[in-house]
């Protein structure tokens, strides 16, 4: 009558019955946790309710097949929300980390069914989760919702990337396992039955041409992505126009060395101890070229990207004193006549001294950390491979002006100083004091414009 299952569950239901009783329960409440332990064990012991399990069961396996691949994109536009806003909006950091998350989910994206109109539902369903849950995760960071365009940007070229490391990825991950391990090896009788293979000297050639051309472009993609991520997202010159294109010379240049290792295995199976150790020494070899040449990339694409935005601070720093000195130049070159002219117009120009110096004083900061930075890179300086000629000639020239503007105005605070003095003199003696103390100042101004001029004259850009 009692199965195993209703007397476990009934032994303990009198257990708590018992305990509630103790505890100073009501024998009302006992009766009723009495009740309802005796309905519950009928209700799990019964051979429906078993049955109705293994249907579940079945239907949940079933609702695991369709609901697994669109679960593992939706987490994988979470990773690449997570790693974009991480990176700073790095293209080249999330496309790899949705190439690399393909690669591992590979073995579980498999269709549930054979029809195309599902298949063509279901990608719709699939993409839709990848947009949905990358909004989702941004929503969470105020960085991610200011940029909601970039994120979306990211989104098509990381879905794209996403779907080559599950399509092709994967399979030249097997295929590098499969140069790399020793298969089992054949007998005498049947190696003499094996005719004799071709040689793999050009598919090696071609191998190591592909290797080269691919990660020379990868190298190209990871300094753009470095160097775009340094900037703020606003001078961020992002395209997505150029995704496509991009992503078709990717593919195009990844077939090549996969069709060269496949001959080669073809060709030189690993069947011998000889090929196996020569596999290994070529992915070896190719996978550190590989990684360096990628290293080097990320490394000189963050420093260009540093020199990109030190040389806009610099020019933004420049143009301000610039136009703060033009306005101060303008009061000087008023029609000035009289004492009382000249008061006056350094009465206006004496509260425009304390901006002059603290735009330049931010100016002189940006120039000083610039150089400072360029003598902690060491050797892996970008400013090594290229021509530092234009560098040179645009912290020479802002050196240089920077000297000048400075010297500009501390003659700018004597004549201030000055001027201040002279109205404090009777009107008959300031005209002698002006001539004695203003006038030389003067002089002096006039030949620091000079230099200035020939100095402005100098300008790097106006030599291209």
């Amino acid at each position: 009558m009692f199965n195993r299952r209703r007397q476990v569950i009934i032994f303990v239901t009198l257990v708590l019955t018992g305990a509630q009783l103790l505890a100073g329960a009501t024998l009302g409440e006992g009766l009723g946790t009495l009740i309802l332990g005796v309905a519950f064990a009928w209700l799990i012991g019964s051979e429906a309710t078993f049955r109705s399990y293994d249907r579940i069961r079945g239907y949940r396996h079933k609702f695991w097949i369709w609901s697994r691949a669109p679960f593992l994109i939706a987490i994988g536009g979470c990773v690449l929300s997570i790693v974009a806003i991480w990176s700073n909006f790095n293209s080249f950091l999330a496309c790899a980390a949705m190439a690399t998350f393909g690669v591992f989910i590979a073995p579980l994206m498999q269709w549930p069914t054979r029809r195309l109109w599902l298949k063509c539902l279901l990608s719709v369903v699939w993409i839709a989760s990848f947009f949905f849950s990358a909004a989702g995760i941004s929503m969470l960071s105020d960085t991610g919702m200011s940029n909601a365009q970039r994120i979306g940007e990211l989104c098509v070229s990381g879905l794209i990337a996403l779907s080559i490391g599950c399509l092709w990825l994967a399979k030249g991950w097997k295929l590098i396992l499969a140069g790399i391990n020793t298969q089992p090896i054949q007998t005498a009788v049947e190696e003499n039955k094996t005719p004799p293979r071709k040689r793999a000297v050009l598919p090696y050639i071609l191998l190591f041409v592909s290797v080269l051309a691919l990660t020379f472009w990868l190298g190209l993609l990871a300094f753009s992505g470095f160097s775009d991520s340094v900037l703020r997202f606003q001078t961020n010159a992002s395209n997505s126009s150029n995704t496509i294109p991009q992503v078709v010379v990717l593919m195009l240049l990844g077939r090549w060395p996969y069709s060269s290792w496949r001959t080669i295995l073809a060709r030189e199976p690993n069947t011998s101890l000889a090929n196996v150790k020569r596999h290994k020494i070529i992915t070896f070899v190719l996978g550190a070229l590989f990684a360096i040449v990628l290293s080097l990339a990320a490394t000189f694409g963050i420093q260009n990207g540093h020199d990109r935005m030190s040389m806009a601070e610099v020019e933004e720093g420049t143009k301000d004193f610039q136009d703060l000195a033009k306005q101060i130049g303008a009061i000087k070159a008023r029609d000035l006549r009289t004492t009382k002219d000249y008061v006056d117009a350094y009465e206006e120009i004496e509260p425009l001294m304390g901006e002059f110096d603290m735009k330049l004083q931010t100016f002189t900061d940006i120039i000083l950390r610039a150089q400072e930075t360029d003598k902690e890179r060491g050797p892996l300086n970008i400013q090594r491979i290229f021509s530092r000629g234009k560098e040179e000639q645009w912290v020479s020239w802002d050196l240089r002006m920077f000297d000048l503007a400075n010297q500009d105005n501390e003659v700018t605070k004597k004549q201030i100083a000055v001027v201040k003095q002279m109205a404090d003199l009777p009107e008959q003696d300031q005209a002698a004091f002006w001539t004695e103390n203003f006038q030389p100042l003067q002089k002096e101004e006039a030949v620091l414009r000079q230099k200035i001029v020939a100095v402005m004259a100098d300008e790097p850009d106006k030599k291209k």
